[in-house]
């Protein structure tokens, strides 16, 4: 328990359960300890949130110690998505365990770009460094003409990735491929969009991160000494996969967007390109359209 009182055993009542887990996430520095302990508790039995206090019924001991580990576990910082095995995005349930990176709401404006990109013809797409496959899995859920493919570094992520295709019934829709970016990708000019939410955290940040950022998969998060190298690498070797007026779509990091920008305009390849922001007006997506 690393030091944090955690309630006794004998407490078997919802809310004192709840009440005694609050009040341990509290003092471990968990933002909305109430609701956090409530979803974990849900989880344990099977339920909603919302009708944990209604109910307020006795839980079993072994119930009871599942949620206790849980709880143990959150107070340590581990993520609360890792810990559930679930994450959502763009309105759909996704798995996920430590393999992989937990998407993000300001992901969805990546997604969004793509869709509306491809929503016209039957295209192609692939995504680079799926991780848990959020991206290309809703990619192919909504649009159900494009042809959808993704690589990914880490065989154990990639697992996650097609889990993810299987439980959303789209198994059979998404190519998957092991490998770094483009690696095992034939360059033939035939892609209509490339995207990717690559990693893009500068190296002297990684540190300074919140303690459940830092619990997620380094080799996902970590973009060199400016948190470019990555998106540089894309943005150099996309051309070659891309069909003429293809789409170059890329998430990045507060303050990125302008370099990036730069970086296409030193090179033939690329025409003027368009940023987009996310909800909390940071740029965040970078769209580039391939020179015919």
């Amino acid at each position: 328990m690393n030091g944090i009182a955690m309630a006794p055993r004998t407490l078997s009542r919802t809310r004192q359960l709840l009440q005694a887990a609050a009040e341990t996430l509290r003092h471990a520095g968990v933002e909305e300890p109430e609701r956090q302990a409530a979803l974990l508790l849900a989880a344990v039995l099977g339920t909603s949130p919302t009708r944990l206090y209604a109910d307020d019924g006795d839980i079993s001991e072994d119930a009871q110690g599942r949620f206790l580990e849980l709880v143990a576990g959150r107070a340590t910082r581990q993520p609360l998505q890792y810990l559930l095995g679930e994450a959502e995005f763009c309105g759909r349930t996704f798995l996920v365990d430590g393999s992989v990176l937990i998407p993000r709401p300001e992901t969805a404006v990546l997604v969004e770009a793509a869709v509306a990109r491809l929503r016209a013809q039957a295209g192609r797409a692939i995504e680079l460094g799926t991780g848990s496959g959020a991206i290309a899995v809703t990619l192919a859920a909504e649009l159900p003409a494009c042809v959808v493919e993704a690589t990914e570094l880490s065989a154990a992520a990639l697992a996650v990735a097609r889990a993810n295709a299987r439980v959303q019934g789209l198994a059979g829709r998404i190519r998957f491929q092991l490998g770094d970016l483009f690696a095992g990708v034939p360059a033939a000019h035939q892609h209509d969009v490339v995207i990717s939410n690559p990693p893009y955290v500068p190296s002297q940040e990684l540190d300074r991160l919140m303690p459940e950022v830092r619990c997620e998969p380094r080799v996902a998060l970590e973009g060199g000494p400016d948190g470019t190298s990555v998106l540089r690498r894309i943005i150099e070797r996309a051309p070659a996969y891309l069909r003429d007026g293809g789409w170059l779509l890329l998430e990045c990091g507060q303050g990125q967007a302008e370099v990036l920008m730069g970086v296409a305009r030193s090179s033939s390849c690329w025409r003027d390109g368009e940023i987009c922001r996310d909800d909390g007006g940071i740029d965040r997506v970078v769209i580039l359209q391939r020179n015919g």
